[in-house]
């Protein structure tokens, strides 16, 4: 499939799509199983998505019956938390991102498909044939999307860096930013006024705190260098840099949650401790201005800076239309 195709079944009109995606949930679906080159570019370029699990059925099982493959209660181990999960998604309707970077013959590229399983759909089993070690054949647990875009391995690399972590099936937690890129995809109308901080995945905004430390920052806490990659590098704190005066670490956090707020503020209240480095060290903590309140009563040392002005101070830079591969008015 060439770069940058994109494909399109449409079964929701514009509005009906525009209700589900703002009514419903996010999740993510690794494509790493057992599978052969025709069948995984089927499930691409049909927008099917699938769970294998087939050598977990239980032993007095029958796995010639295809609907035995079908029922959570016949699986082994995780394999039937997983089908249950997949069965109450396909019955609640759920918006997908179908995660195909894993393909069985390195000639095929890469890909990912984001669409929606309407309400009331249920997954079917489905068995093929022509994997050497399954000479009965493989079965999918499978269901197709309707609404859905194909995107292209660099289309897609930026959801892949950030994606929900562990297992075969995960719930999206940063909805908004899914729902925003399907919506562009689709060519589905944007209220300009929807575009703000929650649009952007939590490492986007750590990136985009780090460029205006680099760029826009005033003088005193203006980095020249990072120290460690941003968001990557240590477990407290997401920016680790310096100038000529100063170490700054900072905190990037969109959490209004109270516990959490005074949990990362106290991990980087820690960091002065045995701190002896001959710069001054300076602590930022990057959140919405709603916990300004918070964050200054734990420690009024540490400088607040609301993710709000950062989002506005950039507008101007271009890494926002960057990111977010629109034009900002």
């Amino acid at each position: 499939m060439p770069d940058g195709v994109r494909r399109m079944r449409d079964e929701l009109n514009k509005n009906q799509l525009l209700g589900f995606i703002e009514d419903h949930h996010v999740i993510y679906i690794r494509h790493r199983m057992d599978t052969t080159p025709k069948v995984y570019l089927k499930l691409i370029q049909d927008g099917v998505v699938a769970v294998h699990y087939g050598e977990r059925l239980k032993e007095d099982v029958d796995s010639a019956n295809l609907k035995n493959h079908e029922k959570p209660e016949n699986y082994e181990g995780n394999a039937g938390n997983v089908l249950n999960r997949f069965r109450r998604h396909c019955k609640n309707g759920v918006i997908v991102f179908a995660d195909y970077s894993d393909p069985p013959d390195e000639n095929i590229q890469k890909a990912a498909n984001i669409g929606i399983i309407p309400e009331g759909e249920s997954y079917k089993a489905e068995r093929y044939i022509g994997h050497p070690d399954y000479p009965s054949g493989f079965v999918y647990k499978q269901v197709e999307l309707r609404n859905y875009k194909t995107l292209s391995y660099a289309d897609c690399a930026p959801f892949l860096a950030i994606h929900p972590r562990g297992g075969t099936l995960s719930q999206w937690k940063a909805e908004k930013p899914v729902k925003f890129i399907y919506k562009r995809e689709l060519g589905l109308p944007i209220d300009p006024k929807s575009i703000n901080l929650e649009v952007l995945f939590p490492a986007q905004q750590e990136v985009l705190c780090s460029e205006y430390l680099r760029t826009k920052a005033p003088d005193k806490i203006k980095l020249k260098h990072f120290l460690l990659p941003v968001g990557r590098g240590m477990k407290t704190v997401d920016i680790d840099g310096v100038n000529e005066r100063i170490h700054l670490f900072a905190q990037v956090s969109f959490s209004q949650t109270e516990e959490e707020v005074k949990r990362k503020t106290q991990d980087l209240r820690d960091l002065v401790k045995g701190y002896s480095g001959s710069k001054e060290l300076v602590q930022v903590y990057f959140g919405p201005i709603s916990v300004k309140g918070l964050v200054q009563c734990i420690d009024q040392n540490i400088l607040f800076v609301s993710l709000e002005e950062v989002f506005e101070v950039m507008k101007d830079t271009g890494i926002l239309e960057d990111m977010l591969a629109i034009t900002l008015d």
